[in-house]
């Protein structure tokens, strides 16, 4: 229809134009008729403008109304420039995402122009700004306040073969004896959140597609580990940061979505609800014949001790001064292989916690910034993007310190 409307105006434009040429050449002109041509040339010239412009805005508009037809729950009749406040959703982890047709609600700068923003946009995507240097001084911050880390004297590390990138998927063996030679479990495991991340280890059906059941015991000892982690300065410290940046009013609010984002059940495989970012990060899961996760230290030492695992050579070392050391390792885990694990050794599981914690939030699906004693290094986490809690937030798919 459009492109009729302009055909028409611009063959209308054309016979004026020649009216016009035609009273201006003749021997005597009509000096009024072609004052009057050359003025019905310009109001042509002007509505063709204007046709343009109208169908151009028209036509975005239309494209939206269409998505926000099909959009599930989409807001109803919110006004233009609203910030969609009757919308069903929140826009915590989603802030600048795309149009996501799943949601009731959309977190872009777009939704308050047609009305469909979750009711927590506002607060959330326009007052939650975080610069990329405020995480690297919160980063260290963290590391400076892991009082329970380990000393140099407290691990000795055994690393053996570094073999290439291209090498990781040969699954050869370059390690004949173990990479920890020694953990000082009297000093470190005897600490509150060592000991309860410890026993936390065997809550967990390690293969996607078989459900975890999780009963009282279990669901204590995971209340267990995070009241004493919560009550660390590390994570005290990560509460203070995003309370001010107007994250979270409350320390209960965070330790409970805390719990949520790390602790709640999805399903990676059969439909079934058999995975969290705990169990994939802290524990390690089997998936597809190989090892998905397992970026935690005291798990893989607690593995290798009872023989379960077989390290194989590594990849990346940071070369830090002291604890934590970053590390990218090779391993097979009861027959399931894993290409490049990376992850802190030396940490404890409050820091690991807080500072996976910090970029999920502030850098989800991204390349976290962080520096860790003066050294500058990345984390990577990911979100998960199939199921939700609390109306639209995001589970922790994976976090884990990048290694180039």
């Amino acid at each position: 229809m459009f492109t009729r409307a302009v055909t028409q105006s611009r063959l209308l434009q054309m016979k004026a134009a020649i009216a016009e040429q035609k009273c201006l050449k003749s021997n005597e002109p009509n000096y009024f008729r072609c004052g009057v041509g050359i003025c019905f040339t310009l109001m042509l010239l002007t509505t063709c403008l204007l046709a343009l412009l109208f169908t151009g805005i028209y036509g975005k508009d239309a494209q939206h109304r269409t998505y926000n037809n099909l959009n599930k729950g989409a807001a109803v009749g919110s006004p233009a420039g609203s910030s969609g406040g009757s919308s069903v959703g929140s826009c915590d982890g989603r802030c600048n995402d795309p149009v996501d047709s799943s949601q009731n609600c959309q977190c872009n700068s777009a939704c308050e122009k047609y009305g469909d923003c979750c009711s927590d946009y506002s607060t959330i995507c326009k007052a939650f700004v975080i610069l990329n240097s405020e995480i690297i001084q919160m980063s260290e911050q963290l590391y400076s306040l892991d009082s329970n880390r380990a000393s140099p004297s407290d691990i000795i590390l055994n690393k053996q073969t570094l073999i290439a990138d291209s090498q990781t998927g040969n699954k050869m063996d370059e390690a004949s004896d173990p990479l920890y030679t020694f953990v000082n479990e009297e000093a470190l495991f005897v600490r509150p959140t060592f000991a309860k991340l410890i026993a936390l280890q065997d809550n967990y059906e390690r293969k996607t597609g078989v459900p975890e059941v999780e009963d009282d015991g279990e669901l204590l000892e995971q209340r267990e580990f995070l009241d004493v982690v919560f009550n660390s300065p590390v994570m005290d410290a990560l509460f203070e940061f995003l309370h001010k940046k107007g994250k979270y009013s409350l320390m209960d609010d965070f330790k409970t979505d805390v719990e949520k984002m790390w602790f709640g059940f999805y399903s990676r495989s059969s439909g079934v609800l058999d995975s969290s970012g705990f169990e994939h990060v802290f524990v390690g899961e089997i998936k597809k014949s190989k090892v998905s996760g397992l970026h935690n230290w005291v798990r893989f030492y607690m593995l290798e001790k009872k023989r379960k695992l077989n390290y194989y050579s590594y990849s990346y070392d940071e070369q830090m001064k002291d604890y934590p050391d970053v590390l990218a390792m090779q391993f097979m885990w009861d027959g399931f292989y894993k290409q490049v694990g990376s992850g802190f050794i030396g940490s404890s599981p409050e820091f690991d916690l807080a500072i996976s914690t910090l970029c999920f939030i502030t850098r989800p699906n991204q390349q976290c910034a962080i520096q860790v004693n003066g050294k500058s290094m990345k984390m990577q986490t990911y979100t998960w993007t199939h199921s939700y809690y609390d109306n639209g937030k995001k589970y922790v798919a994976s976090a884990y310190v990048n290694v180039p």
